[in-house]
């Protein structure tokens, strides 16, 4: 029934101001060429650097000299807590749009705390629709004042993942100290050859190892009963004597493992969004922070920008996967870039990475659910928030298909992560096309939150792939997957889609603005050298010669090595190595044009790793 009186009356204000409101903008953003959009996002973030005193390499510096504190120094005090590093967020991220709330915060209170009024504004549902400003505002409180710290780092070093825990929410004030790679660097080589020189000590090293050209996976790995979990757990814990599984008796990892699967289990069925985007009105006609995680979202990224997250970002999660025996691999958009030159489509606003259920679940109980990850120094300066949701543990009430996020907390941008489990639910029939009745019989469906179906037998055994550039992991009938779900044109005869055309020559996808049509009457190389982009051949576009050069590497390895997706060529991994990093991190980028530290505006770089000894 419809309000009367008053009510009434505002009522209908609300919806001619909302018929007002879409006649003002849907003209002002949808007559905007993508190009304008390119633009705007590229100087606004560069506004943003140049208005910001952020420093992303002061707490990766004092990370490094505290680990370095905690090997060497005999002090029981070690600046930053000596049983583990003391952690605020405003230390490790940019909060700057904020600080017309936060700085009388920080004086008033400098360990970091909030009061209830900072809280209750900071916790606003984000898919409340608000402007820019206003959720940029909220965005910035809540990662000041609730977002949950870290349980522990991960830092990347050249030869190690090393772990150091967090022991309590406290602002240590860092600062903004401008810290050279250089500077990083040598700190972080000076550490790493120290590690074995102090056995006791707060922190933990993984050591790096080749990664193995195919993984098999136990099927049960693809089953998780929460039920039955929870039955074992307690009968456990009554009993407090060794188990027949893992020989330990119950511990203090298995109670809280135990209270997260009751929580999670009640929770599951009622659960809202887990991970959330902002909504801001101007998402109604131009959707750009929709693929932004709320507790990181600054600003609105430019394409080139998250292309180069999304390249440091791949790379950094199958490092971190590998080091700590996580299986995963790639699939749906991100595994279609992978057939066509070994990169992500260049329109794709994530990565899409799979698991087994049942990984998930071990991770959980293993404590590396909310973990903060420091990429190495000599690639960039990103960082990455490894964040499972509670609701993983089975379907429940479909709000939440996305099951964990690895989310770079500079940009807002991230890695889905989907598990993979073997359900009840009623297979589609496509999934068995091809198979004879006793091959239906034997094989094995599993299916996704969002209900994309696999056979497991497509799936298994992973294989080692080159994806960005470096090492990852990919399902065993490419070619199977991807028929299913996008047709076998999408990656045979598709030449068009998302305003960009596929140039065979260039073995890239190129955006229709920037050139559609090549001036092919003219050399496309330079004296025949393929590896450079005559500027005739880029359709007179130093942005197309940029890409090229950005892609090159990685296009020519995929189409030597990988270019049958499902019978790739035997190399050796170990004397291959991973390419380098070819495209700028994004701070370095604009941090070096606004302090005139470069002459140009491209995003190539070659970023070698250090060299290994085999």
């Amino acid at each position: 029934m419809l309000p009367t009186g008053r009510s009434r009356s505002k009522w209908i204000a609300r919806i001619l101001f909302v018929i007002v409101l879409v006649g003002l903008f849907v003209p002002y953003f949808y007559f905007r060429s993508d190009e304008y959009w390119q633009q705007k996002n590229y100087d606004d973030a560069m506004t943003f650097h140049k208005k910001s005193t952020f420093q992303p390499r002061a707490s990766t510096n004092f990370l490094l000299e505290y680990m370095s504190n905690s090997l060497l120094s005999d002090k029981e005090e070690i600046r930053g807590g000596h049983r583990g590093i003391h952690f605020h967020w405003d230390d490790w991220i940019d909060l700057s749009p904020g600080d017309s709330i936060l700085n009388d915060y920080r004086e008033t209170f400098p360990e970091g705390e909030c009061d209830s009024s900072l809280q209750e504004f900071g916790n606003v549902n984000p898919f409340w629709m608000e402007s820019h400003h206003k959720k940029l505002l909220r965005s910035s409180v809540f990662s000041y004042c609730t977002l949950p710290i870290p349980k522990q780092i991960f830092f990347m070093g050249d030869n190690n993942l090393i772990k150091v825990p967090v022991s309590s929410k406290e602002r240590l004030a860092i600062g903004n100290t401008p810290y050279s790679r250089e500077e990083l660097v040598n700190k972080m080589v000076l550490l790493e050859s120290s590690l074995d020189k102090k056995k006791e000590s707060l922190i933990e090293t993984i050591p790096f190892e080749e990664f193995p050209k195919t993984i098999e996976i136990n099927t049960e790995e693809f089953v998780f009963n929460p039920d039955y979990e929870i039955l074992k757990l307690k009968s456990k814990l009554n009993k407090d004597t060794p188990s027949k599984d893992d020989g330990e008796k119950f511990e203090m990892k298995d109670m809280e493992y135990l209270d997260f699967l009751e929580y999670a289990n009640s929770y599951v069925d009622t659960a809202p969004k887990y991970f959330k985007y902002p909504w801001i009105y101007s998402d109604l006609f131009k959707g750009q922070a929709h693929h932004l995680e709320f507790k990181f979202f600054r600003r609105y990224i430019g394409d080139h920008e998250r292309q180069s997250v999304v390249h440091h970002m791949s790379r950094a999660w199958f490092e971190f996967a590998q080091a700590n025996n996580i299986v995963s691999w790639i699939n749906y958009g991100s595994l279609l870039g992978w057939v066509y030159n070994g990169v992500n489509m260049p329109w794709d606003t994530d990565v899409d990475i799979q698991v087994p259920i049942n990984e998930l679940a071990k991770l959980t109980r293993r404590g590396l659910n909310n973990t903060l990850v420091i990429e190495n120094p000599r690639f960039g300066n990103a960082k990455y928030l490894f964040d499972i949701s509670p609701s993983f543990i089975r379907q429940g009430n479909s709000n939440n298909f996305i099951d964990a996020r690895f989310i770079e907390v500079n940009s807002g941008l991230y890695i889905d992560i989907s598990a993979l489990s073997k359900t009840n639910y009623p297979p589609p029939s496509e999934i068995f096309e091809g198979l004879t009745e006793s091959e239906v019989k034997s094989v094995i469906p599993v299916n996704c939150k969002n209900f994309n179906w696999q056979l497991i037998e497509e799936i298994l055994p992973i294989k080692y792939a080159t994806f960005e550039g470096g090492p990852s992991f990919i399902p065993n009938q490419v070619s199977r997957i991807l028929d299913r779900k996008y047709g076998r044109e999408s990656y045979t005869t598709k030449e068009e889609f998302k305003g960009h055309n596929y140039q065979s020559d260039l073995n890239m996808w190129v955006p229709d603005r920037i050139c559609k049509f090549p001036h092919l009457t003219d050399p496309r190389f330079v004296l025949g050298d393929k590896s450079r982009l005559t500027l005739e051949g880029a359709c007179d576009s130093i942005e197309l010669q940029d890409e090229y050069q950005i892609v090159y590497e990685s296009s020519q390895r995929h189409i030597a090595l990988e270019d049958e997706q499902d019978t790739p060529v035997s190399y050796n991994i170990g004397k291959l190595g991973s390419l380098p990093i070819s495209r700028k991190d994004p701070w370095d980028y604009f941090h070096d044009i606004n302090k005139d530290l470069v002459k140009h505006d491209r995003w190539f770089v070659k970023v070698k790793g250090k060299e290994k000894s085999t």
